[in-house]
């Protein structure tokens, strides 16, 4: 084996587990965004008491926790999943065209159409999220 062989082959091994380091990053990424997923589902109110030792163990003042504690609100966050299908109609989407009855003008301001960023399926929003966010079942 010459000289040459063995750098091929030491370049080859570091590929290799770059590739694996890659995948282990790719899996412990896709592991977070299936615990945020889960969270959303599962919680939507604000726990205060959480919230008020988050802020103390972070130092800040007192009337500095009261104020930002009063001007909390619920709040979800929204998790986008690629798709590569058509989305069928009525189904919750970021972006792309809006689902609008036929013969319905988009919105505009001006001559200007506004931008589309979100249509939302109500029913595909846990039941604690609607309520915290004082959202109904359905629309429309």
């Amino acid at each position: 084996m010459t000289d040459h062989e063995t750098e091929d082959d030491a370049e080859l091994d570091d590929e290799d587990e770059l590739d694996e380091a890659i995948e282990a990053e790719l899996a412990a990424e896709r592991v977070e965004q299936a615990k945020a997923r889960e969270a959303f589902a599962d919680r939507s109110g604000i726990d205060a008491e959480r919230w008020r030792a988050k802020l103390t163990a972070a130092k800040l003042p007192d009337e500095a926790i009261s104020r930002l504690l009063s001007l909390s609100r619920p709040g979800a966050r929204l998790i986008a999943t690629p798709v590569t299908d058509s989305i069928p109609c009525g189904n919750s989407k970021l972006g792309g065209a809006p689902d609008l009855p036929q013969g319905s003008a988009w919105p505009s301001k001006g001559k200007r159409p506004l931008a589309f960023v979100l249509q939302l399926r109500l029913s595909d929003v846990s039941e604690r999220v609607r309520e915290a966010l004082h959202l109904p079942a359905m629309g429309c």
